[in-house]
């Protein structure tokens, strides 16, 4: 497979999927990394059919792009995009009108790429949201609000609903926020292993 022009078909490799579109889920504005795209796409083609997976903080779509193309790869497990689609606190100056909202983009993108009969968004606080959740979840993707107690409610809020098997993800793992919350709830606990060799980290439930 050459990995300048991508795969001719949709392929794994290791615990990547290479998608044949790839190239195009790539061009979707947003922060995350063909290699980190390939990853997340792997890790939702693992989810069951019966199991959900959940994305917190969707921005135009680049991140549920490749978990609908994973999950279509593998069991059609439903993706849910959870954001109040008006971006961090440290996305502010790209709002100059209150009003404004990157839903409609988010839905042009789900759209264009064929995802919408897979993709469900859902407006509002991601922790609030996760308080009136009732499905049980196969993967969990945390890239909502960056600082520590943001990062630590949405785990704390969503987690319980990853059932042994699952998979829990960080985007941006790095930053001060995502990198206590790993520290402090996934490293060294019992209940999460497998850790991901890959960016973004990834942790699976063990008990």
């Amino acid at each position: 497979m050459d990995e300048e022009t991508g795969p001719i078909v949709d392929q794994v490799v290791g615990s990547l999927l290479f998608l044949k579109y790839e190239d195009e889920l790539d061009a979707i504005e947003g922060w995350l990394g063909l290699g980190e795209g390939r990853r997340l796409a792997y890790l939702a083609s693992t989810v069951p059919a019966d199991q959900a997976i959940v994305e917190l903080g969707s921005w135009k779509g680049k991140s549920a792009a490749y978990l609908a193309a994973g999950s279509k790869f593998g069991h059609r497990a439903s993706v849910f995009a959870v954001d109040h689609w008006v971006g961090h606190p440290e996305l502010q100056y790209l709002f100059p009108d209150p009003s404004m909202t990157t839903l409609p983009e988010f839905l042009r993108n789900m759209e264009w790429h064929g995802h919408l009969d897979i993709v469900t968004p859902i407006s509002g606080k991601t922790a609030d949201v996760g308080k009136t959740w009732t499905r049980p979840i196969g993967l969990l993707f945390i890239d909502a609000a960056h600082e520590y107690e943001g990062v630590k409610e949405d785990f704390r809020v969503w987690s319980p609903f990853v059932g042994v098997g699952g998979w829990v993800a960080f985007h941006d793992s790095g930053a001060p926020g995502p990198r206590q919350v790993i520290h402090e709830e996934i490293l060294g606990r019992a209940a999460w292993g497998e850790l991901s060799a890959h960016s973004p980290f990834a942790a699976r439930r063990m008990e």
